[in-house]
C-alpha cells in the first residue's frame, strides 16, 4: 500500500470497507467474499486443489502436496466463474 506493506487494518479501513460501500454492500466482510468465491468456484466445478490454491492456501493445507498445478489449470478454475 503506497509503497509500504499492507496490514490487515489498513486493508479494511483503507481499501475493502470503502470499496463495500461503493458497491453497496457495507455488509460485506473480507472472510464472506472469500466465502462466496470458493463457493462460486465450487458450483461452477472447479476442483478442490484449485480452489484451495486460488484462496492461498499453503502447501500444508493441501493433502494433494504432490500434484503441481500450472497457472493454466488455475487460469482455467478462475475462467468457470468469468
Amino acid at each position: 500500500y503506497q509503497g509500504k506493506s499492507l496490514t490487515s487494518a489498513v486493508f479494511r479501513t483503507k481499501l475493502f470497507y470503502p470499496l463495500m460501500h461503493q458497491l453497496n454492500r457495507p455488509q460485506a466482510t473480507p472472510h464472506w467474499c472469500r466465502h462466496t468465491f470458493a463457493s462460486l468456484l465450487h458450483s461452477a466445478g472447479a476442483d478442490e486443489l484449485s480452489i484451495k490454491r486460488l484462496m492461498g492456501h499453503s502447501d500444508k493445507d493441501i493433502t494433494e502436496h504432490y500434484t503441481h498445478l500450472i497457472i493454466n489449470d488455475l487460469r482455467h478454475a478462475i475462467l468457470l466463474i468469468a
